[in-house]
């Protein structure tokens, strides 16, 4: 019986069902992944005992566990602004950001115990796609006289370009709601 990480390692095609999580491995290693990091405290562990399961002299990609979410982040970010294609994983669109040393005499923090947390979150407004509705009117000639005669345009159609309402409601709301004075 083939284990899951010689199951990753195939190069030939192949139907599976894996979980979601294994497959991001696979789509990782046929994508080229050539570094991986997370943090260990993730509930992602299915991703992480996918690639254990590859013996390490046989992973495609360089794999670590960081000390914290930011160094995870960080390790995949430098090898990507140097051309590798990387992944990170963790819990969530947040960070927590642990002290390596002490600020004031630089002993590490490594085991010192947290007394409390301190947080900040930023909102923002997920990408906007942008949704054109055109209209178009027949403009027909009378047969008999000449005449040209045209269709009508929805009565909030006005213009040849235009916003919509939805625009003209966030540009209302924005500046007249959002700007502190």
């Amino acid at each position: 019986m083939k284990t899951l990480g010689d199951l990753l390692l195939r190069h030939e095609p192949f139907s599976e069902i894996v979980m979601g999580n294994t497959a991001i491995v696979r789509a990782m290693i046929e994508a080229g992944t050539q570094v991986v990091s997370s943090y260990p405290g993730s509930p992602t562990p299915e991703i992480a005992e996918a690639i254990k399961s590859i013996p390490k002299a046989k992973r495609p990609f360089y794999f670590e566990f960081s000390t914290n979410e930011k160094v995870a982040a960080e390790v995949a970010y430098g090898a990507a602004v140097n051309g590798h294609l990387s992944a990170v994983f963790f819990k969530s669109m947040g960070l927590n950001v642990a002290a390596d040393t002490c600020g004031n005499c630089q002993t590490p923090l490594k085991h010192a115990p947290v007394i409390a947390y301190d947080r900040r979150q930023v909102s923002d407004i997920p990408p906007i796609r942008t949704e054109i509705t055109g209209h178009q009117i027949e403009i027909l000639r009378c047969p008999e006289c000449g005449h040209h005669n045209n269709a009508w345009f929805p009565a909030e159609v006005s213009r040849s370009v235009q916003y919509g309402f939805r625009v003209k409601s966030q540009s209302v709301y924005f500046n007249n709601y959002s700007n502190p004075k």
